[in-house]
């Protein structure tokens, strides 16, 4: 696997604490806790960018880099959700939605990947065709 799936699993996770960090600041009564809380929240953000870009650089296709980094956030926000506020795991739809969104996702990939290859071939053919005249 290597770290350049690294990358956009870590910026998925960045992405996923971060948004987590913020749904924390209503519960703060105290100002410094809200500071730290928007100190982390801007910091993650950073963090989740910065690793963004390096696996749009690391791998060959965005597809794969949306992919991989929107599953990770995704499903960390709904694993690390529950344990940080306390709730029950989130119900069967939730889920459902989640996994239908990554399959768009990766179908779309494909399709995208299927449309460059076509233009490809088209091109090749219309090289193929000119030698021939």
């Amino acid at each position: 696997m290597g770290m350049k799936y690294g990358y956009p699993i870590i910026s998925g996770l960045c992405g996923s604490l971060a948004s987590i960090s913020m749904s924390k600041i209503g519960d703060c009564k105290n100002y410094h806790s809200k500071v730290v809380l928007i100190l982390c929240f801007i910091a993650l953000n950073i963090a989740m960018w910065y690793f963004l870009q390096k696996s749009f650089k690391s791998l060959p296709t965005t597809i794969i880099v949306i992919l991989v980094s929107s599953s990770t956030n995704f499903i960390a926000t709904g694993i690390i959700d529950n344990f940080v506020n306390n709730k029950p795991a989130k119900n069967c739809m939730w889920w459902f939605g989640v996994l239908s969104t990554i399959i768009g996702i990766a179908i779309i990939g494909k399709e995208k990947n299927n449309y460059y290859e076509t233009i490809k071939k088209e091109e090749d053919m219309k090289v193929k065709e000119k030698k021939v005249e």
